[in-house]
């Protein structure tokens, strides 16, 4: 171990060789065997927790990483596993019931950490197993390190010295920028769909049978396709070259959290269609998908006026201006903080 803070030592006199997101991460982890790391979405945050990881590797602080998360999106785990490297072992949905930890010293990566925070169910439970306690430094010797760019419930409860905040070059397009350019409310969404000129491009449109969008687009004669669990496409693929006639894509349960999309070019524009969307869940939707380096900012994503009003996305803006005032419509939480039933409490 005093090879490690001898050179701990000595990586800080060449700090410009270490982005400072994953310096400041480190140094956390230095004092805290818990921190939670908070950057807004499509910023970095997987290239950033697996450069910590290769760090306490190549200093043995640690012996194995493990990558894990309540979420059960097949492409956002394939897209983890893609981009981990071998000494990572990702444990993703159903797998953390089967999941059985050693005697090995340990970073735990908590991704998506936002998400399945219920007390007693999948993620509390391999967190118990693994002697893991969010917001603490009772990790069994080992560390966790949370990571989200909706992490409400755990800024309302948690010790601020566990949290890190992402630090952002100038080219990162983030939810500010997008609220006074691309982000544009509606309040009908026959009367939209009617007066938007569509171009050879696509569409996205979160499917819900409540507002009949399968047959709002076959009455003004817009071609369609289905993307939800039962037909899996490559979205990607699909994306990379213009059709021939606007194109809607109808998603059901997909592009809600983490997933990058590669192909923005020829994406016109997207409609969330629930008007009682979450905070958390609407940032982690289609305005994730365009944040971040090299998006498309002339894709318009349209949202229901009374979400656009209700302040939130303000209150998402200030909470990394300010640090001070958090969304409170998300999820995991109720009027005046968290419902009491998540792992953070």
């Amino acid at each position: 171990m005093l090879f490690y803070y001898e050179s701990w030592e000595l990586i800080k006199s060449f700090m410009g060789l270490i982005p400072i997101n994953v310096l400041n991460i480190l140094n956390s982890l230095k004092k805290n065997n818990y921190s939670l790391y908070v950057a807004q979405m499509q910023s970095g945050k997987t290239t950033t927790y697996l450069s910590v990881a290769s760090n306490m590797l190549f200093y043995n602080m640690v012996k194995e990483i493990i990558i894990f998360s309540g979420n059960r999106e097949t492409e956002l785990r394939i897209q983890t596993q893609e981009r981990a490297f071998n000494k990572c072992t990702v444990v993703w949905g159903t797998q953390l019931h089967h999941f059985k930890p050693n005697n090995n010293k340990k970073l735990y990566i908590w991704d998506e950490s936002h998400y399945g925070q219920t007390k007693n169910q999948q993620v509390h439970k391999f967190l118990s197993k693994c002697n893991l306690n969010a917001n603490n430094n009772e990790q069994n010797n080992n560390y966790l390190l949370s990571v989200s760019a909706t992490p409400f419930s755990e800024l309302y409860n948690i010790n601020p010295k566990y949290v890190i905040w992402s630090v952002y070059n100038s080219q990162y397009w983030s939810v500010k920028h997008m609220l006074n350019k691309q982000i544009v409310g509606y309040d009908d969404i026959e009367l939209l769909i009617k007066e938007i000129k569509l171009e050879n491009k696509y569409s996205i449109i979160r499917y819900s049978p409540k507002y009949n969008i399968k047959s709002i687009l076959e009455k003004y004669n817009i071609n369609y396709i289905l993307y939800d669990q039962t037909h899996n496409i490559n979205l990607d693929i699909i994306l990379q070259n213009k059709p021939k006639k606007h194109t809607s894509i109808l998603i059901k349960g997909k592009l809600q959290m983490g997933k990058t999309i590669q192909n923005k070019t020829n994406i016109q524009f997207c409609i969330e269609t629930s008007q009682h969307k979450k905070t958390d869940a609407l940032l982690q939707g289609f305005i994730g998908r365009f944040c971040g380096y090299n998006t498309n900012k002339n894709t318009i994503i349209y949202i229901p006026n009374n979400i656009i009003n209700n302040g939130e996305l303000n209150k998402y803006i200030d909470m990394f201006e300010n640090k001070t005032i958090y969304p409170n419509k998300g999820m995991n939480l109720i009027k005046n903080g968290t419902n009491k039933k998540e792992v953070f409490n």
